[in-house]
């Protein structure tokens, strides 16, 4: 829907995502409504549809943003990157911004279709194959049981405000992978 990107157009998109943001900081407020971001950016409708389609098309734009963050803390290479402070980047990332991921995982989260497995399952599958499994049905079973608790216990990290380190979490979650991708 982006159509110019004017100095004017780049501070309605910071108000509509700064009153997002806001919103989904509220726990208490779980139906947010293109109505309540429009009255708090204090913008019209006409405006905010300038910007969005509808109010999941802003979350998915949201989720976007965060997704292209992680994928930059994670680089495809040659070698198999699972070790025990593999993953403190990508907690650390989302204790800063523990907001969104919230957000992200407790109402948007598919294993199916989720951008950041999309990323890990880079490393999972190049992690097998060098081990020589090469069974395609046992590595989309295995990565989607691993991914989804994965999600699990960060979602449960994030709930219980965060009482592990990150690099506690990240020793966690690596001594859960399988022992082929260690």
């Amino acid at each position: 829907m982006k159509k110019e990107h004017s100095a004017r157009w780049e501070k309605t998109e910071k108000k509509i995502i700064d009153s997002a943001m806001r919103f989904i900081s509220d726990q208490k407020k779980t139906d947010i409504t293109v109505t309540d971001i429009c009255k708090d950016a204090n913008i019209n409708k006409t405006t905010f549809y300038e910007h969005y389609q509808n109010i999941d098309s802003l979350y998915f734009a949201l989720e976007k943003d965060y997704l292209k963050e992680i994928e930059l803390l994670y680089p495809l290479g040659e070698k198999t990157p699972f070790t025990s402070d593999f993953f403190i980047p990508l907690l650390t990332y989302v204790k800063e911004n523990h907001v969104i991921v919230r957000r992200v995982i407790n109402h948007y989260y598919n294993y199916e279709s989720d951008e950041l497995n999309e990323i890990c399952k880079k490393f999972y599958y190049a992690g097998f194959e060098k081990c020589n499994i090469s069974n395609k049905t046992k590595m989309k079973y295995s990565f989607i049981f691993y991914s989804s608790g994965r999600v699990a216990c960060i979602r449960h990290w994030i709930e219980n405000g965060f009482t592990e380190t990150p690099e506690e979490m990240s020793e966690i979650l690596f001594n859960c992978l399988p022992d082929a991708l260690k």
